[in-house]
């Protein structure tokens, strides 16, 4: 199969439906050993990909099981899983316990991962964190931790070419997701000033694909889009008080998702907003009594 260049011996394994969710856009560094970065581009894609390509050994960024739906073809390799998630990474039972909490949600997101991408659970043979550096000998790639998106989230960087692997700090129009329980809105903001401060000449999203041009643009405009959602919130909280529930079905964070996966959507607006209504309060812009919250 074609594999899309990014820099030397990088290359984008683009992932179905464009790299869309649930699918997500791979990585392969040629060193001296072959890496492979996310296994989430479909079970297909992922198959064609190992009969054209040798690979050493497997790094998974996170553990969101949309990256790592096809892991499973690659239990005989080395796999290299951040520390912060060894007790549930592979285990789609786990994750789901760790990632969603309604009932009704999890068990459609259960469902999505196992019969639309096919996940089976998959174990892992080293942990890693921000202290890693895969040294491929002709390449070198360090591991930043950018928690936010999940605790366990991680970005590589490759210093000749200036290669930033972002995964799912993705940069997309639709704007950070800090979605579960241990989320955090404030480490996504954090990390993007992080990975900003390495000024990348090449930058590879898991949804997006490689950006080539003015990627500090793209980094402000993403953060950007939190302080607008903080103005929409309060917009919204003039006039009258309203609850959190009441917030979440204006859908003002995430405004279109698909009908089949609503209570799954619900969930993540509803802890996105509470992030910001925190976050609000804190800034003296927001205030809640007995009958919800409300602008100053």
């Amino acid at each position: 199969m074609d594999l899309y260049p990014v820099a030397e011996r990088i290359h984008l394994i683009p992932g179905m439906n464009q790299g869309r969710f649930p699918y997500s856009h791979a990585v392969y560094v040629e060193g001296e050993r072959r890496v492979l970065f996310d296994a989430g581009a479909g079970r297909k894609v992922m198959q064609q990909f190992l009969r054209d390509h040798p690979v050493d050994v497997v790094v998974a960024s996170h553990s969101h099981p949309g990256h790592l739906s096809a892991l499973f073809l690659f239990e005989d390799k080395p796999i290299f899983a951040p520390s912060q998630s060894k007790d549930s990474f592979g285990s789609l039972d786990a994750l789901g316990e760790r990632f969603v909490e309604d009932p009704e949600a999890r068990r459609l997101w259960h469902a999505l991962h196992r019969k639309v991408l096919g996940f089976k659970d998959v174990g892992f043979t080293h942990p890693y964190d921000g202290q890693t550096s895969l040294d491929l000998e002709t390449v070198k790639l360090d591991a930043i931790h950018t928690p936010g998106h999940t605790v366990d989230h991680h970005c590589f960087y490759e210093e000749t070419t200036g290669t930033l692997l972002a995964f799912d700090i993705d940069l997309g129009p639709a704007g950070p997701f800090y979605v579960h329980r241990e989320s955090n809105m404030e480490d996504y903001r954090a990390s993007l000033h992080l990975i900003r401060s390495y000024e990348p000449r090449l930058l590879v999203s898991s949804h997006l694909g490689v950006l080539r041009a003015d990627i500090r643009g793209a980094i402000d405009r993403f953060l950007e889009i939190l302080d607008t959602r903080d103005t929409r919130i309060v917009d919204a909280l003039h006039g009258r008080p309203r609850t959190l529930e009441d917030l979440a079905s204006d859908r003002l964070l995430i405004p279109s998702f698909p009908a089949n996966l609503a209570p799954l959507y619900r969930e993540w607006e509803t802890r996105m907003l509470k992030q910001h209504l925190d976050h609000l309060q804190e800034e003296g812009r927001v205030e809640v009594n007995g009958e919800g919250f409300r602008a100053i």
